[in-house]
């Protein structure tokens, strides 16, 4: 969907993958390679992974809940890459998009937190033997009842209300 999205908008879509195997790892070519990337593009879309943020990027010590992307070389060379794709359109005013993880690279790239365990935030303060507190989140359909439910309100006149509308709600879960 996202492929014929972009190709709809005139644009060629460009999907890189295998850091691990193209750079062997070393930051070096992995900071080079996005340097590279970052000139043949028009715009930037990055997605999220299976892999948590890595805490210490943002200042955090590691929730024991948390699956980093540094844990495993692929996904770290694949987060590395990220990261510093992210940096250099940022750099160069490039138009960015964060999808999932791709919106939390974005946040720790400008310099932002997360909360790595959503679940531990939406405590029910009226039952202090509640796991989680469901009063701010939607089941509807087999959605668990702990994913947080955001409203977001778009531009009127912007290219996205243009596809769907003025508002969305939006399903803004955390790895559990």
């Amino acid at each position: 969907a996202m492929r014929s999205m972009v190709i709809a908008m005139g644009e060629t879509p460009v999907v890189v993958c295998n850091h691990l195997e193209m750079t062997g790892g070393d930051p070096a070519r992995i900071q080079a390679m996005a340097a590279v990337d970052i000139g043949k593009v028009s715009g930037v879309i990055v997605m999220g992974s299976n892999a948590d943020i890595e805490p210490s990027l943002y200042g955090a010590v590691r929730h024991p809940k948390t699956q980093s992307q540094m844990d495993k070389p692929e996904t770290a060379a694949r987060a590395a890459y990220e990261m510093r794709l992210v940096q250099q359109a940022i750099a160069r005013g490039v138009p960015t998009l964060g999808i999932c993880g791709g919106e939390q690279i974005i946040n720790t790239v400008t310099g932002g937190t997360l909360h790595q365990h959503v679940p531990d935030l939406l405590k029910n303060p009226n039952d202090p033997n509640a796991k989680e507190d469901n009063r701010h989140s939607q089941n509807p359909d087999l959605i668990a009842p702990y994913i947080p439910v955001e409203l977001v309100k778009i531009e009127p006149d912007s290219m996205l209300a243009s596809i769907g509308g003025n508002t969305a709600s939006v399903y803004t879960p955390s790895r559990l």
